[in-house]
């Protein structure tokens, strides 16, 4: 079975693993995605704040991404946990490769058929 294109939004090069085993890289797409937080008290009370964080897209970076997007409209765009967040069903974060979810970011392997949205 062929994979969909993958495109990396990140600033770093990505290692993947197939079914099969087989280990490559993908190389950043040249177009870092980021997002902005955004705090949102929950609750107040006995001197606690209690809050939840929410991310956003950062405006300038969305017509690059949208036009890449429109170009390659069947690939997976992959970012960080945060990016995933602030474009919920657009990027999407990675998942380790059962073994390697506690080796340096350099040496991770992400699975190239199972992806997290939020």
């Amino acid at each position: 079975m062929q994979r969909r294109k993958i495109i990396n939004l990140t600033a770093h090069p990505i290692l993947f693993q197939n079914n099969e085993h087989k280990v490559y890289e993908v190389e950043p797409s040249g177009l870092v995605i980021s997002a902005k937080p955004k705090e949102i008290i929950c609750e107040e009370r006995d001197g606690l704040v209690i809050i939840k964080k929410e991310f956003h897209p950062v405006p300038s970076r969305d017509l690059p991404f949208f036009q890449l997007k429109s170009e390659y409209p069947n690939a997976i765009f992959v970012g960080s946990i945060v990016t995933a967040q602030a474009y919920p069903g657009d990027i999407f974060a990675l998942i380790p490769v059962r073994g390697f979810e506690k080796v340096p970011r350099t040496k991770r392997r992400y699975r190239d058929d199972k992806f997290l949205t939020f």
